[in-house]
């Protein structure tokens, strides 16, 4: 299964659907997450995502902050397709186009506690210092 890489406006209304499908599922009913959904940076982002029968079963976006900083959010995999190493794929080509399209080597993301491992080892390679953000322990990496 290849990521497929996209700019807002390449998207087709079915991935659109299914990508935000996939990050209400994730982010407001599993993890009760209250935060703006819509907050326009979708059509300035690369959306990174893979499909598996028409659907999207894991996502994440990403988007230049400024000249020197990207930002990697969103990132999302559907709860029946975890532990397969699809975040990880996600993740790394998501690093990948960073490195390479936009050019940039400091990211900015953004996860649960819980998953501060997985996004030590994937991104910065160091802790962060947890703070709260939208509600939820959360560690940010700048």
């Amino acid at each position: 299964m290849q990521c497929k890489v996209k700019q807002f406006h390449r998207l087709s209304l079915n991935q659109l659907y299914h990508i935000l499908k996939l990050r209400f599922a994730v982010f407001v009913m599993e993890q009760k997450s209250v935060y703006e959904e819509f907050d326009d940076f979708d059509q300035k982002a690369y959306h990174v995502f893979l499909e598996k029968n028409g659907k999207i079963i894991a996502y994440a976006r990403i988007h230049r902050k400024s000249p020197r900083k990207a930002v990697l959010s969103r990132v999302a995999v559907q709860k029946s397709y975890r532990n397969k190493g699809l975040g990880n794929k996600i993740i790394a080509q998501c690093i990948n186009i960073i490195k390479t399209k936009l050019k940039i080597k400091t990211v900015e993301t953004s996860a649960q506690d819980y998953l501060k491992d997985f996004m030590k080892i994937l991104v910065l390679g160091k802790y962060p210092n947890p703070m709260m953000m939208e509600g939820l322990r959360t560690s940010i990496w700048f």
